[in-house]
């Protein structure tokens, strides 16, 4: 903190003329060494609404960005621009509501805004390919679903959603095709959703999920690539900006790697007291966690501008051991009961069987059989336990030659949260759980995450609040 590397800034202004809308944005960042400007990035973008009639709206954007760095006396410079037009549309009938919104988008491979990275919306994130009954917090719903913007990119995107039959049937419908501005075809990934609430006690959802991709590069991996595994490896930090897949060298050419997911479930609340849910899914994700972990980097080299470079080349190994395109399909089935006697007491008790034994605890999709018990006696107190019985393929022994090992696994949390005030709590925790927040009906549960296997010997106490 002795000396300042680093100067961000953003400007935005907005206006708006009824029910229309125009935007401003620049956005700066500086790189400074030896208090010298060494790099300087610059964005700035135009954005619009304009309301056609009340039914039909059309907007846009358009950026520009540019970028100079001069480093051990060596200048380059580049910029590239971006842009984005649509159409809105809400429809209204006897029969219900729905939005229906149709939208292009093009980035240029040069488009770089310092502030702004693409590596995660371009892409669905893994809790949105399950059903779960359980909602979503605001923060997790707004990135729920991918875009495929990125740079580099094309991307041709529909998608409606709306409420029928008195809002007893509530559907999502979304397609997306991205190409690369060279021509170079990336994927078709197209979504369907719908819950049907048939009684005030049963609930029912649907979801079908299918990502179409092209054939197969022998010695590459087609579900990877550099802008997601760094997640897995530090070492890959330094590539999530090319938009490139990593080596593997078990993949043969030519074969179809798409994925898809079909699944359905069903809850029913009995009473106040007692409900119960149901999942099914057919899926042939391999899944990026954890075999994404069995990565290593080489050391290659480039030649750009008659200069050699040495080059960095993040790679898969051991991956036959999951499965290899075409993938093949599995099962994944769940079971939950819960039970609220009490105002201020609930309780779960879960089961899952995943025909895939490589999952492991990033979801609640790794086979287990849990059981979860809070008490809320009060606005202060908070206390809560979880116990999780768990299996699941041990990835470092298979790595060192010791064959898939299923093993058997026991986590054990406690908590008590105390409110010494509305702005402060005091905590104790032991053990480790990713997320934890009190079953449904205290209040809107967190995502289920695993982040460890077994019990950690682990005592926590600690405050926070606002002072």
């Amino acid at each position: 903190y002795d000396r300042v590397t680093s100067i961000p800034g953003a400007v935005r202004f907005k206006k708006e003329f009824g029910d229309n809308l125009l935007g401003l944005t620049y956005t700066l960042k500086m790189g400074l060494d030896n208090n010298e400007l060494e790099a300087l990035n610059q964005a700035g973008g135009a954005d619009f609404s304009y309301q056609i009639s009340p039914e039909l709206s059309f907007y846009g954007e358009v950026a520009g960005s540019w970028i100079k760095i001069e480093e051990e006396r060596v200048e380059t410079s580049y910029g590239g621009m971006a842009c984005k037009v649509g159409l809105l549309n809400e429809i209204e009938s006897d029969y219900g509501f729905s939005d229906v919104e149709l939208s292009f988008t093009y980035m240029h491979k040069q488009f770089y805004p310092g502030l702004s990275n693409y590596a995660h919306t371009r892409r669905d994130q893994f809790y949105s390919k399950h059903i779960r009954f359980s909602e979503l917090s605001p923060e997790d719903e707004a990135i729920r679903l991918g875009n495929g913007i990125d740079r580099g990119r094309n991307v041709v995107n529909i998608k409606s959603t709306g409420k029928s039959l008195d809002d007893k049937i509530e559907f999502l419908l979304n397609c997306r095709n991205v190409n690369r501005i060279n021509g170079g075809y990336v994927e078709t990934v197209v979504r369907a959703e719908a819950d049907y609430r048939a009684t005030s006690k049963l609930t029912s959802k649907f979801l079908a999920l299918y990502k179409h991709l092209p054939g197969t590069t022998a010695g590459f991996d087609p579900l990877i690539d550099t802008k997601s595994s760094y997640s897995f490896s530090s070492g890959t930090l330094d590539f999530n900006e090319e938009d490139t897949f990593l080596a593997n060298a078990a993949i043969e050419g030519g074969k179809d790697p798409s994925v898809g997911t079909f699944s359905a479930g069903v809850r029913y609340d009995f009473n106040q007291t007692l409900a119960a849910e149901g999942i099914y899914e057919l899926t042939n994700d391999p899944l990026d966690f954890p075999r994404g972990l069995i990565n290593e980097v080489t050391v290659g080299t480039v030649t750009a501008d008659n200069v050699l470079y040495d080059s960095l080349i993040p790679f898969l190994y051991g991956q036959q051991n999951f499965g290899l395109p075409p993938y093949k399909y599995y099962n994944i089935a769940k079971a939950k009961i819960i039970y609220r006697p009490v105002e201020t007491l609930a309780s779960a008790l879960s089961y899952v069987y995943n025909e895939n034994k490589f999952a492991t605890g990033i979801d609640d999709n790794i086979n287990h059989l849990a059981l979860e018990i809070d008490f809320i006696p009060n606005q202060k107190l908070t206390i809560g336990a979880k116990y999780i019985y768990s299996s699941s393929i041990d990835i470092y022994r298979m790595v060192i030659d010791e064959g898939e090992n299923y093993d058997e696994h026991h986590n054990v949390f406690l908590t008590a949260s105390y409110n010494i005030s509305q702005d402060q709590m005091i905590t104790f925790q032991f053990g480790e759980f990713v997320s934890y927040s009190p079953i449904e009906g205290m209040h809107t549960p967190a995502n289920w995450s695993l982040s460890t296997l077994d019990t950690q010997r682990i005592f926590r106490i600690f405050c926070r609040g606002r002072f």
